[in-house]
Order: C-alpha cells, then structure tokens, then sequence
C-alpha cells in the first residue's frame, strides 16, 4: 500500500512539475494556469492518455509559440 501511494506522489509531483514548465514558457505564474492545468486533467481522465502526457503536450505546443488560449 506504501508503494501505491508514493506512486501517487510522484505522478503528482511530475504533473505539477509539467505544468510549471508550461506557465514558464507561456510566461504566466502557475496559480494563473487554471484553465490549462484543468484541461490537462480532464484529458487524463478522459482519454487514453495521461493528465502529465497532457501537459508534456502542452508544453510542446507552448515551446512551439502558441499561447495559452490557443492550447486551450
């Protein structure tokens, strides 16, 4: 059970890390990513993919010069 939780943490703790990335690159605090970071976490959950694959992709189009309402 230990091990499922620090699993957890981790996936967690990697998410977040994704998600800074990304307000770094569009170049918002990460307490003004609302919208994205609960897109990511939507797609997570409802699709095949995960809510951290999400944000990496998110990232991608970030670094490639779209901004945040266009990753939206």
């Amino acid at each position: 059970m230990a091990l499922l939780g620090a699993s957890a943490v981790k996936t967690a703790a990697s998410f977040e890390t994704s998600m800074t990335r990304v307000a770094g690159v569009v170049g918002k605090p990460i307490d003004q990513m609302t919208e994205l970071n609960d897109l990511a976490l939507k797609l997570g959950k409802e699709t095949q993919f995960s809510a951290k694959e999400a944000a990496e992709s998110m990232l991608g189009l970030a670094k490639s010069g779209f901004d945040e309402a266009t990753i939206s």
